[in-house]
């Protein structure tokens, strides 16, 4: 619950992910203290939340591993009454918070069901294009948002997105992100604040490339999650903390040749230039 509460409460935008990350919660929640067959066959907006005809027996109610290995130690076990009384309790809560959720939401909403397609990552997906070619059916359901003069031309738009090839902007990108790590460690790049800029290219890259969203650290760092850029990291810091030391004639840097030309390699520009 705290992780959805921070989820909702979150700065960037989460509207194209609202409907399946709710959804999803709210079936975890309903299987914590519901019969699994009846929240997996029955459509989720015709669950009743409150019908304690499909409820588990109280000692199958899930709490989590703390509290499960907490009412497990001899001086709570031997007092049955008391873990009667808590398991009925936390029955309740489960039934009334999935009823509250349900009277906020509509899962049987179709903008917000399908929103998500329009993200970046789903709109360059052949999956996606194979399953909606067209926008005709959600153009129709909201005309409110339209002119309707338009609907050829936003679903022509859609259409052109399948030519796109998403392998191939991924695999720039990689290209781009393994020159700047051969310029870290090129024989002709000795200066640090090159090697500095570099190093800051490639994590800018990474944290792209490699958002992985259910890491806890902040989004710049996240690549350090992802194994190679971990090591690559920790190969590399010994040489950071070296070259902090005050230069009194920076060496000479001559850029490769492979590289395309630029009156300088400042990070903004490289990282602007992926965009």
């Amino acid at each position: 619950m705290t992780n959805l509460n921070q989820y909702f409460q979150s700065d960037k935008i989460i509207l194209q992910d609202v409907h399946n990350r709710l959804t999803d919660a709210y079936k975890d929640f309903l299987l914590c203290y519901m019969n699994n067959r009846y929240v997996s066959t029955t459509e989720l907006s015709s669950i009743d939340p409150a019908n304690k005809t499909w409820f588990l027996p109280k000692n199958q109610v899930y709490f989590g591993i703390n509290v499960m290995s907490e009412i497990k130690k001899p001086i709570i076990s031997e007092r049955q009454d008391l873990l009667d009384h808590f398991f009925e309790r936390c029955q309740q809560f489960y039934s009334v918070l999935c009823v509250e959720i349900k009277k906020r939401y509509d899962f049987d909403n179709f903008i917000l069901s399908k929103i998500h397609i329009f993200s970046p990552k789903k709109a360059l997906c052949h999956q996606t294009h194979e399953q909606y070619s067209s926008l005709c059916d959600i153009l129709a359901k909201t005309k409110r948002f339209h002119d309707t003069i338009d609907e050829q031309l936003i679903d022509d738009e859609w259409r052109l997105l399948r030519t796109i090839n998403s392998v191939q902007i991924h695999q720039k990108k990689l290209k781009l992100m393994l020159q700047m790590i051969l310029i870290f460690f090129g024989e002709n790049c000795l200066h640090m604040k090159m090697k500095l800029e570099a190093l800051f290219f490639i994590i800018c890259r990474a944290s792209r490339l490699f958002p992985l969203e259910n890491s806890r650290l902040p989004r710049p760092l996240r690549f350090l999650t992802f194994p190679p850029f971990l090591l690559l990291f920790l190969s590399l810091w010994p040489e950071v903390i070296t070259h902090f030391r005050p230069l009194s004639q920076p060496p000479h840097y001559s850029p490769p040749s492979e590289l395309p030309k630029r009156t300088n390699l400042r990070c903004g520009v490289w990282v602007d230039d992926l965009q």
